[in-house]
């Protein structure tokens, strides 16, 4: 699911990376750290929109770094 991410956000709080996509109806956060030259998923969070995405946003506390030019599901 990581690879596939049409968004990647950078948590400027938690230094952590968030990883988005859709699977099915549900959009799915995958949290994520480097951890010895490895990725430790530290949390999923399954959501039905986007609005936890764009609350991060917004209050700054996350930056897209990746897929951030609109939303990937019409």
């Amino acid at each position: 699911m990581m690879e596939e991410a049409d968004r990647i956000y950078y948590d400027v709080v938690a230094r952590r990376l968030v990883y988005a996509s859709w699977i099915g109806s549900w959009r799915v956060l995958v949290v994520a750290e480097e951890g010895q030259g490895c990725m430790v998923v530290v949390t999923v969070i399954a959501t039905g929109g986007l609005e936890v995405e764009e609350g991060r946003v917004s209050s700054g506390r996350w930056v897209c770094i990746h897929g951030c030019c609109g939303d990937t599901r019409a």
